[in-house]
């Protein structure tokens, strides 16, 4: 919940790229009402700022299309080409619904990201000015230290190597929502990533090191150290995928119950 001050102060400074976790219900296809913004208007709805949630951020890369003067537009875009719906269809009836969403780059519009990522590595300094910028947003929100939930592997690893740990509860991986699944299959998805992240960091740092650290390789024929790995739940077990330190083949570990001795 946050109160009117708080909610027009973030609509004024950040309404350009940022949003909410709320969508009207569709009413007939999948896609039907994400663009109806009447449901983030605390007059048209007086449920609103008790939905809102500040303990949850929801972060992208940057803004797929320039959306002038429309506050809130983002992540509830009425193309018929986006995908924002499945995001709706993930999140609602969960603790995550009423979330802050925004993006880590702003005021930069490309439906591809290739290009922004190449200007990026080449311009570091532009990442540590936007970073500084979304912690500056992060204050205006209020809540000290949010759970970040991550849309894709850029943002992620942007956030991930520029925010300290001191900026966010944890920070979750998740598959970003213009992935080609189902709105069903990204629901299951997501919510295995925030629960695996939430597993994961339960366990001690020294025995998720050793489980990082000794992961069968069939090409190799030998326990290897996984790179760029991720975590996903299977109820209280967990899957870590990722690539052969040695010769980057796809490798798995399944973690029982989440521990390890």
């Amino acid at each position: 919940m946050i109160d009117s001050t708080r909610f027009d102060l973030i609509k004024r400074k950040h309404g350009a790229y940022a949003s909410w976790a709320v969508w009207a219900p569709p009413t007939g296809g999948p896609k039907s009402n994400v663009g109806d913004l009447k449901v983030l208007d605390p007059q048209a709805n007086p449920r609103l700022l008790k939905t809102l949630n500040p303990a949850v951020v929801m972060v992208g890369l940057n803004i797929a299309r320039d959306f002038q003067n429309e506050p809130f537009r983002n992540f509830h875009d009425p193309s018929p080409c986006a995908n924002d719906f499945k995001i709706r269809f993930a999140f609602r009836d969960t603790p995550y619904w009423g979330a802050y969403m925004t993006d880590v780059i702003k005021g930069y519009v490309a439906p591809e990201s290739g290009q922004l990522l190449d200007y990026l590595r080449a311009h570091p300094q532009f990442v540590v000015d936007h970073v500084e910028s979304l912690r500056a947003e992060l204050l205006d929100l209020g809540h000290p230290r949010p759970m970040i939930l991550a849309f894709g592997g850029a943002a992620y690893s942007l956030l991930e190597q520029n925010l300290s740990r001191g900026d966010y509860s944890l920070l979750v991986k998740l598959t970003h929502y213009s992935h080609r699944i189902s709105q069903e299959k990204y629901r299951v998805a997501v919510h295995e990533e925030i629960v695996g992240a939430q597993l994961w960091e339960a366990i001690e740092p020294v025995v998720r090191q050793r489980i990082l650290s000794n992961v069968w390789c069939g090409e190799c024929g030998m326990a290897v150290s996984v790179v760029e790995w991720t975590v996903r739940a299977r109820g209280d077990s967990l899957i870590v995928t990722g690539k052969c330190k040695r010769c980057r083949s796809k490798v798995r570990r399944f973690v029982e119950n989440a521990t390890e001795d």
